[in-house]
């Protein structure tokens, strides 16, 4: 099974005409063809998972076909770079700033690569055995199954655009894989936080279902208003009279919504907006944590770490 998933990987590597030397094992790989030049890093830090990370420019359009021995999930981010891949009855765009979901059976595809122009991608596969494992819980039951993903098809895609504390994810295990001194457990970890966050991105838990039009619109009006007022946000009371919910239905409606409690949820946008801020620059640290709603410069720097993995002031040195 896992020759079959490392094999969908050497296809593709055999269709740019890359020299390696493994089938299943971490390398650099070189493309100095007629087609164009780049640098192509596989990383295997564990049998069942591949990273491999694209930097490459074509001399002209080209086209790459391909196909899968193996059923795979695949998480896949486009740094730079326009491309688009064909099936026999569907056409979807890569664009720079998304993060896509592949999940495949079997499938046969064609690659469109355009004239002089960079690409930089990040790519994760994992097979569906693997998956699976990923996705269960303490009693042993499956949470997302692959075939209940799929139905009768065999590539089902999702895409979104990448959150700005995914990007500086991706930025960091780029230089590490570059670097040549990224460690399987450090690669793994990075793996498997990337994975988590696509996986509840495509996949959260919450049912619309069970809500009413209107409740749906008093929770949506919730969210919205810890959003534009995290920095001074109403209390739950307050928030409870101000979309005309009372209080206990708001705590346990909102939860089964988003997934999270109202505080929960406005702590995550708070660290959002200054994750972002901070990459803008324009303000330092203490100014950050103010413009969030933190007066405790200190405490704002420790949640921040605990959440991203790094201190505030590294964004502002990056």
């Amino acid at each position: 099974m896992l020759d079959g998933f490392h094999q969908n990987f050497n296809y593709f590597f055999d269709g740019l005409g890359l020299r390696r030397m493994y089938a299943n094992r971490s390398e650099p790989m070189r493309l100095e063809t007629q087609h164009g030049y780049g640098q192509i890093s596989r990383c295997v830090p564990r049998q069942d998972m591949n990273i491999v990370l694209s930097d490459m420019v074509f001399h002209k359009k080209y086209e790459l076909a391909l196909r899968t021995d193996e059923p795979m999930i695949e998480l896949n981010f486009c740094l730079s770079g326009t491309r688009e891949i064909h099936t026999q009855d569907k056409t979807y765009r890569f664009e720079p700033g998304i993060c896509t979901l592949q999940f495949i059976r079997h499938a046969e595809i064609t690659f469109d690569f355009v004239r002089n122009e960079p690409y930089h991608m990040l790519g994760i596969g994992i097979p569906v055995s693997t998956f699976h494992h990923f996705m269960e819980d303490g009693e042993g039951h499956c949470a997302l199954h692959f075939d209940d993903v799929m139905q009768e098809e065999m590539l089902k895609i999702f895409q979104e655009k990448m959150d700005p504390a995914s990007l500086i994810m991706l930025n960091q295990l780029s230089a590490d894989l570059c670097s040549k001194k990224l460690t399987n457990l450090k690669a793994e970890s990075k793996v498997l936080e990337l994975l988590n966050k696509a996986v509840s991105t495509f996949f959260s838990p919450k049912s619309e279902s069970s809500f009413t039009v209107e409740d749906l619109h008093k929770l949506e009006q919730a969210a919205h208003i810890m959003t534009v007022q995290m920095a001074e946000p109403p209390s739950l009371p307050k928030l409870a009279k101000m979309i005309g919910m009372n209080e206990h239905k708001l705590k346990v409606s909102f939860k089964g919504r988003y997934g999270v409690t109202v505080f929960a949820y406005l702590k995550e946008r708070r660290l959002e907006h200054a994750l972002e801020l901070l990459i803008m620059g324009e303000l330092n640290v203490y100014e950050t944590a103010l413009a969030v709603g933190y007066s405790n410069p200190g405490h704002f720097a420790e949640i921040f770490k605990q959440r991203y993995g790094f201190a505030p002031k590294q964004v502002l040195k990056r």
